[in-house]
C-alpha cells in the first residue's frame, strides 16, 4: 500500500473518524483507525462497538499490494499528522510491522501498524426506505435537546435520546434524565410512517460535531432492528440501538398552567448565571424565582453569600414562588436561539414548562424543594 493525502485532508478523515476510537480499551482494536484501500478508494474507519464510522477522503492510491488495509493506533496517528505541515503527506506499507509517513521534505516517520485483520468493521444496513433530514436541521435538534439526557448507566434508557417520527412529517427528538425533559420536532420534507428507536445520546452528540451546517445538505438515516446509520457527505456513521420502548414523554406534558410569564431570555440565562457566583462546586443548593405583575426576584443563598436581582417580565395568572437547579436553567435557555421565553408554572411542586407558541421545541425541569434554602 501507498497513498499521498493532503495534510488538511487527512487530519479532516482522522478526526471524523476518531469519534468511534475508545482511547485505553481493553481491546487495542477499539484504539485504532484503519486505512482502507480495498475499494479503490482511501476510506477512514474506525469501531468502539458503540458507535462505527467510516469516512472517504480524496487522495492518491499509489499502489495496492496485498495488503491494502493497515490498522495504527489512533492517537499516535493523529499527533503525526497534526506535527506536519500542510503538504502531501506519503503513508507507505509494504509488509512487517512498520509503516512509513513522510511529507514532501525530510520528515519521515516509522510507526507500528497491524494487517487488520481481526478489526471489527461496523456492519452497513440495507439502503432501503431511508429517513433524509436537513444535516443543519438535526445538528441543530440533537444539540438543543441531548444535553438533558443521563450521563450515567450503561445502556440504561434515560442515556439514550428517542428519534422518532410522528406520520406524516415529523421527527421527535427527545431526551430525559428524571429531573428534566428536552423535545425539538423537525418539519421533514418527506412524509413517512411511524417509527421510534433510541440512540445513545452521546452517539448523537457524535454524529452532531460531524454534521455540516450547510442547510443544503442532506443526511440519510437508515434503521435495522439493532443499529442505525447515517449517511452524508462521504462519511458514514452506524450507531447500535438502546432496546426496550421509550418513556411516554408526551404523557409528562401539561396545559394546565396557572402561571405564564414571558421574560428575556439573555436576561435571566446572564442572571442565573451570575447566582452560581455565590455557591460552592459542591453545594447543591436551588435558584428562588419569586413572580410577581411585571417582576421576577431571582435569589441564590450560598456559602460565599446571597445574590439578588430583579428582572421584568410580562405576566398572566397567579404569583408563585419556586425553586430550580440552576444548572438545568442555564442548559435549557442555551439552547434556545428565541430573544423571548416563555415560561408556564402549575405550581410550586409541579414541573414547570418552557416552549414556545408552536411547540417546535419543549423543556420540562422539575423543581427543588425551597425550604432547603
Amino acid at each position: 500500500m501507498k497513498i499521498i493525502c493532503g495534510q488538511k485532508e487527512l487530519l479532516k478523515g482522522i478526526q471524523i473518524a476518531s469519534k468511534a476510537v475508545t482511547p485505553k480499551s481493553s481491546d487495542p482494536n477499539m484504539e485504532c483507525i484503519v486505512i482502507d484501500t480495498k475499494n479503490n478508494d482511501i476510506r477512514l474507519v474506525a469501531n468502539n462497538m458503540e458507535l462505527g464510522i467510516e469516512t472517504i477522503i480524496s487522495g492518491e492510491i499509489i499502489e495496492n499490494n496485498s495488503v491494502d488495509r493497515i490498522e495504527l493506533t489512533a492517537n499516535l496517528f493523529q499527533n503525526i499528522i497534526k506535527s506536519l505541515p500542510d503538504t502531501n503527506i506519503t503513508i507507505e506499507y509494504n509488509s512487517g510491522s512498520k509503516a512509513t509517513i513522510s511529507d514532501s521534505s525530510d520528515r519521515k516517520f516509522e510507526i507500528n501498524v497491524t494487517s487488520a485483520d481481526e478489526f471489527p468493521f461496523p456492519t452497513k444496513l440495507n439502503k432501503s426506505n431511508p429517513i433524509e433530514i436537513s444535516q443543519l436541521a438535526l445538528k441543530t435538534a440533537i444539540g438543543q435537546t441531548s444535553f438533558a439526557a443521563s450521563k450515567n448507566g450503561n445502556g440504561d434508557m434515560m442515556t439514550g435520546e428517542s428519534f422518532k417520527i410522528v406520520a406524516p412529517s415529523t421527527l421527535r427528538l427527545s431526551a430525559l434524565n428524571g429531573h428534566r425533559i428536552a423535545i425539538r420536532n423537525v418539519t421533514l420534507d418527506k412524509e413517512y410512517e411511524n417509527s421510534s428507536i433510541i440512540i445513545p445520546a452521546k452517539s448523537m452528540d457524535d454524529i452532531a460535531s460531524i454534521l455540516s451546517t450547510d442547510d443544503d445538505k442532506k443526511v440519510s438515516v437508515y434503521i435495522g432492528a439493532n443499529s442505525a446509520m447515517f449517511e452524508f457527505d462521504d462519511t458514514t456513521i452506524i450507531s447500535r440501538l438502546i432496546e426496550g420502548k421509550y418513556f411516554n414523554v408526551e404523557q409528562m406534558l401539561s396545559d394546565d398552567y396557572e402561571t405564564h410569564i414571558i421574560v428575556d431570555k439573555q436576561s435571566i440565562a446572564s442572571c442565573i448565571q451570575r447566582t452560581k457566583l455565590v455557591v460552592s462546586d459542591s453545594e447543591k443548593r436551588p435558584v428562588i424565582l419569586n413572580v410577581t405583575d411585571g417582576n421576577v426576584l431571582i435569589t441564590m443563598n450560598g456559602s460565599k453569600g446571597k445574590f439578588e436581582e430583579n428582572l421584568e417580565i410580562e405576566k398572566n395568572g397567579k404569583d408563585i414562588e419556586i425553586g430550580f437547579n440552576p444548572d438545568y436553567l442555564i442548559s435549557t435557555f442555551n439552547a434556545i436561539t428565541d430573544e423571548k421565553v416563555d415560561m408556564y408554572f402549575i405550581n410550586s411542586k409541579a414541573p414547570c414548562f418552557i416552549k414556545d407558541a408552536n411547540e417546535v421545541y419543549i423543556y420540562l425541569i422539575l423543581p427543588i424543594n425551597i425550604n432547603v434554602n
